[in-house]
């Protein structure tokens, strides 16, 4: 029992010996300002809320095809706003070369989840002519924003 106590004594001394010499270490972490995930929040919820009211039959489309109209204008609105006009980011931050970073790791999912939509629906085109490609759009945007 005594053994344990000291060990566990010294592993505690140990542990603030640590925390005491490396407290005066610069920061290495990337400053984020949260614009991008803002602007992907607003817009993906905003086309969220409108395929629900879609779907609950509250707001009436045209053409069932225009949902998918809606996803890609929420696209374009965080695209546009979040990632070309970056609204709402400090422009200290966007100098720093993390931040920068970050941004184009967003961008290259984004581009890559458009590729990922336009590539499976030039297949579905080809292969299932009668199909919706309006009902693949959301599910594949959001899980590829989901892994990101």
């Amino acid at each position: 029992m005594y053994f344990m106590i000291i060990a566990s004594t010294e592993i505690l001394m140990s542990a603030a010996t640590y925390t005491l010499s490396t407290e005066t270490a610069e920061p290495t972490g990337i400053a984020l300002d949260g614009g991008m995930q803002f602007w992907a929040g607003l817009s993906y919820g905003s086309a969220s809320l409108v395929n629900y009211l879609v779907l609950s039959s509250r707001l009436h489309l045209p053409h069932p095809a225009m949902i998918g109209l809606v996803w890609m204008a929420a696209s374009v609105a965080f695209i546009l706003f979040g990632v070309v006009l970056k609204v709402g980011s400090d422009p200290m931050l966007r100098l720093d070369p993390g931040h920068r970073r970050f941004r184009a790791i967003w961008l290259s999912l984004i581009l890559g989840a458009f590729a990922v939509i336009a590539a499976l629906s030039i297949v579905l085109a080809k292969l299932a002519p009668g199909f919706n490609i309006s009902l693949l759009t959301a599910p594949v945007a959001l899980s590829v924003y989901a892994v990101g």
